[in-house]
């Protein structure tokens, strides 16, 4: 049994090496990251049993850990919908092929294509079900990071979900550069229905940053922001 789970890792290898390259290289389409995904998650699998022990089964079936996180930080509401959607899956997915990918840089890229991928699956689910605005922007402000931008693509979907306090977070206290352009990407959707101090507090918050001009996608996304006045 052992030995063939090495086989399987060494064929995830084989696929996660072609994704990485085809993602590094602009290849576009949903192969390359497929290929990503199930490479790492074949690759790891060796590792894969004893995180196994992260899920839990109740009476209403098999739960996943971040489906409870987000429940226990007071989001039972969203937390139903994220599990019932699949979104719970492919985060946790997610989150796995990132922890063991944390310290490559060689992958830096790649995470981060993968982590947009699930943002936009967030805003999909966003636009199709509805959620509880007050429980999501308080959801935000004690999540992990990687909850952080799965909330702001939730916000992307429907940008009512949003308010001034989490954009202001999300933009001026972004824990990393990805959330950071996802939150100005919701100022930019939700922009014209804010009242004009909260723009201009956004709009400052935005001007004295000194991670957004680094960045050529974060910096065009401000730019754009403030054409909109």
């Amino acid at each position: 049994m052992k030995h063939l789970i090495w086989v399987v890792a060494v064929a995830g290898l084989v696929l996660l090496g072609v994704g990485a390259a085809a993602v590094l290289r602009e290849v576009g389409g949903a192969g390359p990251t497929a290929l990503l995904i199930a490479g790492a998650l074949l690759a790891l699998s060796p590792f894969l049993v004893d995180r196994l022990e992260r899920l839990s089964v109740g009476s209403k079936g098999v739960e996943l850990q971040l489906s409870l996180e987000i429940a226990d930080k007071g989001a039972v509401g969203t937390a139903r919908i994220v599990e019932e959607s699949g979104l719970a899956s492919a985060a946790e997915s997610y989150a796995f092929v990132y922890s063991e990918l944390d310290h490559d840089e060689a992958y830096a890229d790649a995470k981060i294509h993968l982590q947009d991928a699930l943002v936009d699956q967030a805003a999909g689910v966003a636009r199709r079900r509805k959620f509880d605005a007050g429980e999501v922007r308080a959801l935000f402000h004690v999540a992990p990071p990687m909850i952080r931008v799965l909330v702001l693509g939730l916000m992307e979907g429907d940008p009512s979900l949003a308010d001034t306090e989490t954009l202001a977070s999300g933009i001026g206290g972004s824990q990393s550069g990805n959330e950071q352009y996802h939150a100005l990407q919701v100022a930019k959707l939700r922009w014209l229905r804010l009242p004009d101090a909260d723009r201009q507090r956004l709009r400052k918050i935005i001007d004295e940053d000194p991670h957004i001009p680094t960045d050529d996608d974060r910096k065009a996304l401000a730019e754009e922001i403030r054409e909109l006045g």
